[in-house]
């Protein structure tokens, strides 16, 4: 029979080991998992930091663009009124005024169009919001310092402009400054006067004065909006760089590691096919590779029953071990099947699992062959191995035996009286069935030993095989 085998661990139903390279393999492929979502966290966190830029840019550009329209609506405010004399516009003019510096409501989305839009003083464009001045809204969305004075000063002079337009207004209306600011001196309106304080040169120098901070103010934003970007897109780059360095890094070492753990699992894998088929015969192993589980056959096959003496210091294990590589060497040599060591014993067969023709003559040159191995290894090494063997030949039972403790085994009479001509058999001899000796006479030297008392079998008529013949000749 075959060497008992955990049919889990044999049947190649290989299981991934924890060797080293595979858990690298793992770790590797984890940290690349977490830096790329690191990444990409990173990634979308500095997305939102320039869309905060842009945003931050954006709303910088429409304070500045308001503190603009707002002084142009005033402009256009104090000379429709001079040019009408309608009330209207100056209740506009002075509702402007009243925005910008937080004392009345702000309109909704204020920046938009809007005062062009007012055609009746009783219906608005649009719904009020919270009154906020232009200068907390400044404050509200964090300038520089420099920005922030750059507004203010726009503002500054925004307001001197104003008091030009009141001068105007005022004179529209026969009122004028006393030299304190205060405007309660009466006197006849004066239409040119108010025009022309609306649109002479120092009017128009000091309009242009309120744009030059703005001006400034813009080229600021947009200095600090594309500093901002530059330092966006490094640390966009280095984010990139770094991910994709450690990626490859990473997929070097786990391709290394995948590599190495599928040769260490190719190793193991034929390491179980090469012990599966020292267990079974190839056929029988395929078959069981295959999931058949129960397997048992009958079939016509010769049996040969072996057993090695050593006498002397023949103890050593390298000595025995390369006897019987010799014979290993042999089954394959000659196409027979090695089924059961047990000692120094040895079970060969020929027409099993493999259904052969002439297994009998198969199996006697293996027999001769091996004597004859034995007798020229004891004159190589001087040692002194005698061999004895029983042989037969007829129908026997082969199978696999057990669930998850297997074997491979043959059993039947012919087994049985082939282990009782091998231990009833002489050294140096192969002694054979009668059965055998008539299949092999044509072909073999046979000399019949005589009638002997087999275990457990009774008296029999054997023979010892010789050798082969030079001529087709029987002796029987």
């Amino acid at each position: 029979m075959y060497i008992v085998c955990d049919k889990v661990a044999c049947f190649m139903k290989l299981k991934f080991k924890k060797d080293r390279f595979l858990v690298l393999f793992f770790i590797f492929l984890g940290a690349t998992l977490l830096v790329l979502l690191s990444c990409l966290l990173l990634l979308f966190n500095y997305q939102k930091e320039e869309n905060k830029n842009f945003k931050i840019s954006y709303e910088s550009y429409v304070i500045a663009g308001e503190m603009r329209q707002s002084s142009d609506d005033l402009t256009k405010m104090v000379r429709l009124y001079v040019l009408t004399g309608n009330k209207k516009y100056i209740d506009a003019y002075n509702e402007i005024l009243s925005i910008r510096n937080g004392v009345s409501l702000r309109p909704l989305n204020y920046d938009q169009i809007y005062w062009d839009l007012v055609l009746d003083p009783n219906k608005r464009p649009r719904s009020y919001g919270p009154a906020i001045s232009l200068q907390q809204e400044m404050r509200n969305q964090g300038f520089s310092e420099k920005e922030f004075s750059l507004l203010k000063e726009s503002q500054t002079r925004s307001n001197t402009l104003v008091e030009m337009e009141e001068e105007a207004i005022h004179a529209m209306q026969g009122l004028y400054n006393n030299g304190s600011g205060d405007y309660v001196i009466k006197g006849v309106p004066n239409l040119e006067l108010a025009r022309r304080l609306v649109s002479n040169q120092e009017y128009m120098e000091q309009k242009a004065k309120i744009m030059e901070p703005l001006l400034t103010f813009g080229k600021e934003v947009q200095e600090r909006t594309q500093k901002r970007e530059i330092e966006l897109e490094q640390q966009y780059f280095r984010i990139i760089l770094w991910c994709v360095f450690f990626t490859a890094f990473a997929t070097v070492l786990m391709i290394v590691c995948l590599f190495k753990s599928m040769r260490s699992l190719a190793e193991a894998f034929k390491t179980n096919e090469d012990l599966l088929l020292n267990m079974l015969p190839a056929k029988v192993a395929e078959r069981f590779k295959q999931g058949e589980e129960t397997i048992v056959d009958e079939y016509h096959a010769s049996v040969l029953f072996v057993h090695i003496s050593h006498f002397g210091n023949t103890s050593n294990a390298d000595v025995i071990s390369k006897v019987f590589d010799q014979l290993d060497a042999l089954t394959v040599k000659f196409g027979v099947e090695k089924i059961q060591v047990v000692g120094d014993s040895q079970v060969v067969v020929a027409g099993v699992p493999e259904v052969l023709k002439g297994h009998e003559i198969l199996l006697a040159n293996f027999a001769l062959a091996l004597k004859k191995q034995i007798e020229d290894f004891n004159k190589i090494s001087g040692l002194d191995l005698h061999v004895r063997m029983g042989m037969t030949s007829g129908t026997v039972i082969a199978g696999v035996v057990g669930r998850k403790k297997f074997v491979y085994d043959l059993w039947g009479d012919v087994v049985t009286l082939a282990s009782a001509l091998e231990s009833t058999g002489v050294l140096g001899e192969i002694q054979i069935s009668e059965v055998m000796a008539h299949s092999l006479d044509n072909l073999f030297e046979v000399e019949e030993r005589g009638m002997v008392e087999l275990t457990g079998l009774g008296v029999m008529r054997t023979y010892f095989l010789k050798k082969r013949r030079i001529e087709k000749k029987s002796f029987l």
